[in-house]
């Protein structure tokens, strides 16, 4: 986790205050769609394995909500095979 951000949405996602295998799912998605964002990487390899690494985090605060870490898969899935592809895009 790089962020208070970031920590708050993994407390959240932990502690069920976020509720629901959609609302998870979603939690975890903006959440990587912000890291990425505020990303300061400069390589696609750190890039990617910011990624994978805050997502798997997130993924795994409650690990009996499969649907986010389906959603994280994806979004590596799609990193992975786009790989002409530079960090800013």
């Amino acid at each position: 986790m790089i962020n208070t951000y970031l920590q708050r949405v993994f407390q959240d996602i932990k502690t069920i205050k976020i509720q629901g295998a959609t609302n998870v799912a979603f939690a975890t998605i903006k959440a990587l769609e912000r890291t990425a964002k505020e990303s300061l990487t400069v390589t696609r390899t750190e890039f990617i394995k910011q990624i994978v690494d805050t997502g798997n985090s997130l993924a795994n605060a409650r690990p009996t909500e499969p649907m986010a870490d389906n959603a994280v898969e994806f979004i590596i899935f799609h990193l992975n095979k786009n790989k002409s592809a530079s960090v800013d895009e």
